[in-house]
């Protein structure tokens, strides 16, 4: 059977929401699971570099790493995006981060905001491990559906891009899809019945979603599911 490259994009998203998925029976399990991932990675490298999603999703996962002692001095955590708002601001993913991590010196901690920091991601070869979360209308990071430049937060091989559209509630920040590529293990975590049936929802390619681009150009995310 000869498939055309839409098709094969479409099998290949249904191919992986069923063969590279985990399934638990209830979020804790599926938190406890990421929890062990993020202690593992840093015992294997005290260096690791980690990329941290925002949103309500991993919130206790973090409230739970942030209660052990540190793991190390070394490792680094970057947020897959961020809200343009001061870092108190509720809204800020950093400051829920820093929140949570608060054992970890603020160093380790980047910041979006840093100008600099296209530069300093540039000269990180790889990324140990990426925690993404993924919203009811199929966007990740802060790389949303109709937002104007969302080509470029695909395409770009600019690590940091920023969001002027107004998604939602301000604009924003995000590390670029193909940044986000760079992580040697992905973790997409979907909770609730909505976000699973969204995964599961073939579309073609005019209705295709962000999350469909990550799925596509992954060849080592693992998708966790909690219904």
């Amino acid at each position: 059977i000869q498939f055309d490259p839409l098709q094969r994009i479409i099998q290949k998203r249904i191919f992986m929401t069923l063969s590279n998925s985990k399934i638990f029976h209830s979020v804790e399990s599926l938190n406890q699971f990421v929890l062990d991932l993020l202690l593992q990675t840093i015992n294997d490298n005290p260096k690791a570099s980690i990329i941290l999603s925002g949103g309500s999703t991993p919130k206790q996962i973090y409230s739970s790493f942030g209660s052990l002692p540190q793991q190390s001095k070394s490792c680094t955590f970057i947020p897959s995006d961020e809200r343009r708002v001061p870092v108190a601001d509720p809204l800020s993913n950093e400051g829920m981060i820093k929140k949570y991590l608060n054992t970890y010196n603020l160093d380790q901690i980047l910041s979006l905001h840093d100008l600099s920091l296209p530069s300093k991601l540039n000269e990180i070869a790889s990324h140990d491990l990426a925690i993404l979360g993924m919203g009811t209308d199929g966007h990740f990071a802060s790389i949303f559906p109709f937002m104007s430049n969302l080509d470029e937060a695909i395409d770009s091989t600019d690590p940091v891009i920023r969001v002027d559209s107004g998604y939602p509630e301000v604009p924003r920040i995000t590390l670029s899809l193909n940044e986000i590529l760079k992580s040697k293990k992905m973790v997409l975590l979907i909770t609730g019945q909505e976000k699973v049936d969204l995964l599961k929802t073939k579309r073609d390619n005019a209705s295709s979603l962000p999350i469909d681009a990550l799925i596509e150009k992954a060849d080592n995310l693992k998708i966790l599911l909690a219904e």
